[in-house]
C-alpha cells in the first residue's frame, strides 16, 4: 500500500485533503492488528519526511508490532 505520509500533519504546507490515499496512521486505524488469514501488507513509496524510515522509531515499531511491513531499499516483489 502507498505509505507516502505517516500522518496528515507531516507536511504543513500541503493540503492533505488533496492526497488521494490515507496516511499510514489512518490505514492502521482501519486495518487494526494483522489476523491469521489477512494478506501481507507492505507500505511503500515513502516520502523522505516519513518517520517510519527510522527503524528504531516508534512509528516503525508500531507498524511492525501490528503485524504489517515496511518496504526497504532493494526489496523485490515477485508478480
Amino acid at each position: 500500500l502507498d505509505g507516502t505520509f505517516w500522518s496528515a500533519d507531516e507536511l504543513s504546507s500541503r493540503n492533505q485533503e488533496k492526497v488521494p490515499h490515507p496516511p499510514i496512521k489512518q490505514t492502521l486505524e482501519l486495518l487494526g492488528y494483522k489476523q491469521q488469514g489477512d494478506p501481507d501488507i507492505i507500505f511503500l513509496h515513502l516520502n523522505h519526511t516519513n518517520p517510519v524510515y527510522d527503524k528504531w522509531g516508534e512509528e516503525h515499531t508500531q507498524v511492525v508490532e501490528m503485524g504489517w511491513k515496511i518496504a526497504n531499499q532493494g526489496m523485490r516483489f515477485r508478480l
